[in-house]
């Protein structure tokens, strides 16, 4: 096979009942010279291997390779970045699939060749959730402010699926998952990526169905999250040491994005048996590590007035009661919308 126009990446552990429905979902005769799949198991429990095995064996097109890693999701991802060979390389989570109508635009993007990241939109559920409402491409002196666009607002732009990225840049930069997080290493992954590109292309096509599953790990409460959020923020802090003025003012978003996330899926989680009044003196612990110090009173009081940053107007003004009130109805809200699906 001539070398193709994307290698996509599957991770799996533990997923034989959802790895056909992603592999199939980029099978097709039309793309078959133009795109590899790669399935990386690691470590499953279950009959993922195998399953995988039969897919590879009933594959008549022959562009499924299969490899083997240690457990973890960035082992496996980086198992299949040493082993890509299209000029994009995109990430598709084993319980989730590429919208079937839309995979002609990663073809014809990859082919065009224009830009060194495309981010396009995804399905949630009944819930689209596009990153832009028309084809935009940043380059040159925009390149600036679109990244810190993106950083600032990490749960719409930095997910490593749902992407493009150019292969060449991501292998000669050595930009790899860090093994070592649990939590937010896509966010670190891309972020990474982000200080070597020269250009971005945001599209308007859902090209990627999300599967929202209440007891994957994000979702679950286990106890010991915020530690890993916070060991992982720390990771990725160290990539904006030397970027300019306004990625470092982005990052500072970027971390209070990573607080809510806690608050909602950890500490207000419906799950967690503590008090309202322990939840509030974790809230506040939380609070006093420098990096959350350092980024609230970063924040001008002023940009605290949209919805998302309303807890942080409240903590500034010490109404912790209020802001508890807010992530517990957020934690309510999520819940409902993820178990009616």
């Amino acid at each position: 096979m001539s070398k193709p126009l994307i290698s996509f990446i599957i991770p799996c552990h533990n997923n034989e009942k959802t790895l056909e429905k992603a592999v199939c979902s980029l099978v097709s005769e039309a793309h078959a010279k133009e795109i590899e799949i790669i399935i990386v198991e690691n470590a499953s429990t279950d009959q993922t291997y195998q399953r995988a095995l039969n897919l590879r064996e009933k594959n008549k097109y022959n562009n499924i390779l299969l490899f083997q890693s240690e457990k973890g999701v960035s082992n496996a991802r980086n198992c299949g970045i040493e082993h890509a060979s299209g000029r994009y390389i995109s990430f598709v989570d084993a319980d989730d699939s590429i919208n079937k109508k839309e995979i002609d635009v990663l073809i014809a993007d990859a082919k065009t060749d224009r830009s060194d990241l495309y981010c396009y939109g995804h399905i949630a559920g009944d819930e689209k959730r596009p990153v832009s409402q028309q084809r935009q491409f940043f380059s040159k002196e925009q390149i600036e402010s679109i990244k810190a666009q993106m950083i600032a607002n990490p749960t719409k732009y930095m997910q490593a699926w749902g992407k493009l990225f150019r292969a060449s840049l991501v292998k000669e930069n050595d930009v790899r998952f860090n093994k070592r997080l649990s939590f937010a290493e896509d966010s670190d992954f891309t972020l990474n990526y982000l200080r070597f590109i020269q250009s971005i292309c945001l599209c308007p096509e859902l090209v990627y169905d999300y599967t929202l599953n209440p007891n994957s790990v994000m979702r679950t409460f286990s106890g010991d999250k915020t530690k890993k959020y916070i060991d992982a923020l720390y990771s990725t802090q160290r990539l904006i040491n030397h970027e300019s003025i306004q990625i470092k003012k982005a990052y500072n978003y970027y971390i209070l994005m990573h607080f809510n996330i806690m608050m909602v899926r950890e500490v207000y989680s419906l799950n967690n048996p503590d008090t309202c009044d322990s939840k509030i003196k974790t809230m506040k612990g939380i609070l006093a590590d420098p990096i959350f110090t350092h980024a609230i009173r970063q924040v001008k009081l002023r940009k605290c007035f949209s919805p998302r940053m309303l807890p942080f107007l409240l903590i500034k003004m010490k109404q912790y009661r209020l802001a508890s009130q807010i992530y517990s109805i957020r934690a309510r809200q999520n819940w409902k919308k993820e178990n009616r699906q």
